[in-house]
Parts: structure tokens; C-alpha cells; sequence
């Protein structure tokens, strides 16, 4: 299990979870600093496969594993 800490903007735009590094991109408030964030940090347990860094992990490593295979193979043919 994986923990998602995200926070709640104080903004009609945006009122739902939100990371804050995303704030920018998902507000139009947020340019002209009408978008301002409350003290609420929200976190919620989520399985693995729901959580963005492990994926990430998760598909680098099976493009490593994929990479050395083919790097193995060629070796083998040489």
C-alpha cells in the first residue's frame, strides 16, 4: 500500500484533490493568485498499481529486464 497526500485548494475551480505541484496547470485562478490553498492536506492509502511512482518503477524495471534479454540474446548470436 502506497500513501497519496494531496491537497484541497480554496478555489471554485479546483475544489477537489489536487497535488499542489499541479496547481498551476489544473487552475486558471492560480495565475492571478486568486487561487489560495487551505491548511487541508488529504491522504488516502492506495494499492501499487494505482500509485504513479511504483508504476513508474514498475516500467522502468521491466524495460531494463527487456533491454538486457535482448542484449543477452545478441550476445548469444555473435
Amino acid at each position: 500500500m502506497c500513501i497519496d497526500e494531496c491537497i484541497k485548494y480554496d478555489c471554485t475551480k479546483c475544489q477537489r484533490r489536487i497535488r499542489a505541484t499541479e496547481q498551476k496547470l489544473l487552475c486558471p485562478e492560480a495565475g492571478s493568485g486568486t487561487c489560495t490553498t487551505t491548511i487541508d492536506f488529504i491522504t488516502y492509502y492506495l494499492p501499487a498499481s494505482q500509485c504513479e511512482t511504483c508504476e513508474n518503477k514498475r516500467k522502468e524495471e521491466e524495460a531494463k529486464a527487456r533491454k538486457r534479454k535482448r542484449s543477452g540474446s545478441n550476445a548469444n548470436k555473435v
